[in-house]
């Protein structure tokens, strides 16, 4: 798929990688289970970030602690350094 051909480009390239993916209530754990198994095998020293989607107008995310939560340990279960970044300039109302 065109994300891991990306990702080993730039591994690849000697780049600093890391890995964002955005997330809703709508997000499937499977999806996210999948990503986080392919940054695993791919860049096993990148950090994924899960970045809960927030509406252009708005400064709330569109996702729920728990299901963020649960994102989360699907994403830890299949490597080792996942975390949570907020879309901060759409909360600071910048962009």
């Amino acid at each position: 798929d065109e994300h891991e051909a990306c990702l080993v480009a730039a591994v690849a390239a000697e780049r600093e990688v890391y890995v964002k993916m955005p997330v809703d209530d709508g997000t499937d754990p499977a999806e996210v289970a999948l990503g986080a198994e392919i940054v695993a095998r791919r860049a096993p020293q990148a950090t994924l970030f899960l970045t809960p989607l927030t509406p252009p107008a708005g400064r709330t995310a569109t996702i729920e602690g728990p299901a963020l939560e649960r994102l989360h340990a699907a994403a830890s279960a299949r490597h080792r350094d996942v975390r949570v970044l907020s879309q901060l300039h759409k909360v600071l109302g910048i962009l």
